[in-house]
């Protein structure tokens, strides 16, 4: 495993490896208004792939699948009834829908305000059912600020849990070097995988950072990632940029939460 905090060489490195910015989000989510054809396009032209994790949702995914099978992979970014992340990843769509539908879709709560839209599942629970299936879990942004940090969740009183989760997200665009830096020592103590991608909420970032093998498919590129062949590079923002994109973030969700009143009216 290695991990190089710079900016992608995309060009040179999609000669020989396959790319996924593994952590990527669209209008989907709440959080974001970024389609799904504006992030189509830019893989297309950059030659990556992107593994979409929305928010509680797997709408975008399956827009995606029917409009180009393949080319975006499917994820989910669960947000925990305890505030937490975690974000599985699913060798194929239809794996990704069959178990969304049984276990998340009767857990799923109205988004009602600007907090994280956590979901009525626990992470015990969350973990205990993807343990059943066929996926690759990761832990993401362990060190971001409260509330999203959940290394200290999964260490006080919930270590036990960590046994379930396959990687490590060490490399976020939207995190300081430091916090990045954390959660890479964090993986090597426990000895987990490694992935990396930017937390994109807008288009820009697609590119910025990415998981990288050897695989000739996605279902190679994810026993690749549990095996630990893999390499994660990509760059950080400084803090005045991460303060810039809170900010984005928050008018972003206050934008989204006021179309979804007006639409409910």
């Amino acid at each position: 495993m290695r991990v190089y905090f710079t900016k992608p060489d995309v060009e040179a490195l999609r000669k020989d490896y396959m790319l996924v910015d593994m952590h990527f989000h669209s209008k989907y989510s709440h959080d974001s208004s970024t389609p799904i054809e504006s992030i189509v396009k830019r893989c297309r032209e950059l030659g990556v792939s992107v593994a979409l994790t929305d928010h509680n949702s797997i709408a975008g995914v399956l827009a995606a699948d029917k409009m180009v099978p393949g080319l975006i992979r499917p994820g989910i970014e669960v947000c925990t009834s305890e505030g937490k992340d975690i974000i599985p990843y699913f060798y194929t769509v239809a794996e990704l829908e069959e178990f969304y539908n049984k276990v998340l879709k009767p857990r799923m709560k109205r988004k009602t305000s600007l907090q994280s839209n956590a979901s009525g599942i626990s992470a015990e629970e969350l973990l205990d059912e993807l343990r059943r299936v066929n996926c690759v879990v990761s832990l993401p942004h362990p060190f971001a600020v409260p509330p999203r940090r959940s290394y200290r969740f999964f260490s006080n009183g919930n270590r036990h849990l960590l046994r379930h989760i396959h990687a490590f997200e060490v490399v976020n665009e939207t995190m300081l070097h430091k916090q990045n830096l954390s959660a890479l020592g964090w993986a090597m103590q426990f000895d987990k995988a490694i992935v990396g991608g930017s937390d994109g909420h807008h288009i820009k970032p697609l590119g910025t950072a990415f998981t990288v093998a050897k695989s000739q498919s996605w279902e190679e590129f994810l026993d690749d990632v549990k095996k630990k062949r893999v390499a994660v590079i990509g760059e950080e923002r400084n803090l005045r940029h991460q303060m810039m994109n809170a900010t984005n973030l928050l008018r972003e969700k206050a934008r989204v939460l006021k179309n979804l009143r007006m639409g409910g009216r």
